[in-house]
């Protein structure tokens, strides 16, 4: 176990952990995925005049377990957004920062924040008023004192644009695939939804608007075997009433799973279905892949970016097209299906984790460390 944190003598290293008290949603699971594989990475890289630590609010509920990188936590009143802006600014004082999750303290100069794309800015009817004024003057804010990071080359291109940066100066760290296939799969909540015999589709994700759900209700409606099987909590702004109500018996609501039961209900689905507007990256697809789904998936750059020739696309306005894509899932012969499989293994494997811990690992060494010890 990491020991706790002692008086800082050599450059550090924090990590802003408030992503640890969140509930889980892609960019959460970024943060703690990203965060385990770069202690790995440090645990395999000899470099003892470096510092890691990990800075918490010590209400986090789980914590991965970490052996290179400290914990501290810095407990205080404040919460949110607060305790990140004075309480963490405060702590990380005279080291480097890194936020995973889009946001930091606005006076921490020397910090790397990851921004996992530019929906605040491009898709404003997504978010409230409120919380869409918040991050994009954030961003802006950010982009003038810190180096932003991204997940993706089509994240990377839109950051550059709305926050006027030079492209090539904000790197990329993908997301990854294998944390799925660190624990075996489990069929307890397909036999208590009785999905065992049954033929279903799966959508994945907290299902927010820009998640598009609608045209899937939309394709539904026209084919008459086809179940819909929603994990992750739901918005109930995705569903229309009516659509809704027509197709109630067609669709299941499972809530947030457990990674076991949500390999267990992707290894025996007919199709991921990924009909997402706007996206950064898509952690759903590579999950998918991972465990022999087949993926299909709207027609988008960023999409197309991470899963290549390895899904079945459709316009993501075309309820129509959706389905033909859905029917030719169903139909297709084994021998197709089992090529579409075999080219999802191959796509989710060029994404890792553990790729990206030690790229951001070096980054970080030649950003912040490096020019302090010269």
């Amino acid at each position: 176990m990491a020991s706790e944190a002692r008086e800082q003598t050599e450059p550090t290293i924090f990590i802003n952990g408030r992503f640890l008290e969140q509930p889980l949603s892609g960019v959460q699971r970024y943060a703690r995925e990203m965060l385990g594989a770069l202690d790995r990475a440090l645990s395999d890289y000899d470099a003892p005049d470096e510092r890691w630590c990990l800075l918490t609010t010590g209400n986090e509920q789980d914590c991965p377990r970490l052996e290179r990188i400290e914990k501290q936590a810095v407990r205080s009143k404040l919460g949110g957004h607060a305790w990140e802006q004075v309480i963490l600014g405060r702590a990380a004082h005279g080291g480097a920062l890194i936020g995973f999750g889009g946001s930091g303290p606005l006076h921490h100069a020397s910090q790397l924040i990851v921004i996992h794309d530019a929906s605040v800015f491009r898709r404003p009817e997504f978010y409230s008023a409120r919380y869409g004024l918040w991050h994009r003057t954030m961003g802006r804010l950010l982009a003038r004192r810190s180096r932003i990071a991204t997940v993706s080359e089509f994240s990377r291109q839109e950051l550059a644009d709305v926050l006027h940066l030079d492209a090539s100066r904000i790197p990329i760290f993908y997301n990854g695939s294998e944390h799925l296939d660190r624990i075996p799969p489990s069929l307890e909540a397909m036999d208590r939804l009785g999905l065992r015999d049954r033929t279903y589709f799966v959508a994945l994700g907290n299902l927010t608007p820009n998640k598009n759900l609608a045209v899937a209700l939309e394709a539904l409606e026209q084919l008459p075997n086809a179940l819909l099987v929603v994990i992750g909590s739901v918005n109930q702004r995705v569903f229309g009433k009516s659509l809704g109500e027509r197709l109630s018996d067609r669709f299941v609501f499972t809530g947030r799973l457990d990674d076991a039961n949500v390999r267990g209900l992707l290894s025996n689905a007919t199709a991921l279905l990924f009909p997402s507007l706007y996206e950064g990256f898509g952690i759903p697809p590579l999950e998918a892949m991972v465990n022999g789904c087949p993926v299909v998936a709207s027609d988008i750059p960023p999409v197309r970016e991470v899963c290549g020739d390895a899904a079945l696309y459709f316009n993501p306005h075309r309820g129509r097209e959706l389905a033909g894509a859905m029917r030719a899932i169903m139909t297709e012969p084994d021998a197709v299906r089992q090529e579409r499989i075999r080219r999802g293994f191959d796509r989710a494997a060029a994404f890792t984790w553990d790729r990206s811990a030690r790229e951001l690992a070096e980054f970080c060494r030649n950003e912040f460390l490096r020019p302090r010890a010269a």
